[in-house]
């Protein structure tokens, strides 16, 4: 089971570092006559959640901001505590602050039109994690509910201390 974990883990890493590097650095035209100007190489994430008391949720966002920062990126996360209409808002700001990408850590997209409308205004692109697919969300994500539910149940199980001898 701790096998099928990792690779679970390794998938989204992957998965979600390779749609971010396409937010990443800009390159100068070729030819252009404009004045040198400094490149840049970091990427900025805002990680966005009403979520983050879930446990699984809080592992992913953890791996994804471990995995973000081991490449050199910015990861800030906000956690709105299952307050939707803060989490439009935590859109609304980090859209205005212009990161590189907002992931959506779990939620419902339709529950955050507005905060999705800003981004899509502000032109910074917004992935998602076990989020489902919408409009305003350019790649979601999903993790193996069947393999999270097994391991979920069974921790509560071992939590318990009601786990029968083998």
């Amino acid at each position: 089971m701790k096998s099928k974990k990792f690779w679970s883990s390794l998938a989204l890493g992957v998965t979600a570092s390779l749609a971010l590097t396409a937010c990443g650095a800009e390159a100068e035209p070729e030819g252009s006559d404009a004045p040198s100007q400094e490149v840049a190489t970091s990427v900025e994430v805002s990680v966005l959640t009403p979520y983050l008391a879930n446990a699984a949720t809080k592992e992913v966002i953890e791996l994804f901001q471990a995995e973000g920062e081991q490449r050199g990126w910015e990861v800030s996360v906000v956690d709105t505590a299952g307050d939707f209409n803060k989490l439009n808002s935590a859109f609304q700001d980090a859209a205005a602050q212009g990161p590189d990408a907002i992931v959506l850590g779990t939620g419902d997209p339709a529950q955050i039109s507005l905060g999705l409308k800003a981004a899509a205004d502000a032109g910074v692109p917004v992935f998602a994690i076990d989020a489902g697919a919408a409009e305003g969300i350019a790649a979601n994500v999903t993790s193996d509910n069947v393999d999270l539910g097994e391991q979920s149940a069974n921790a509560l199980i071992d939590a318990m201390g009601a786990r029968a001898p083998s």
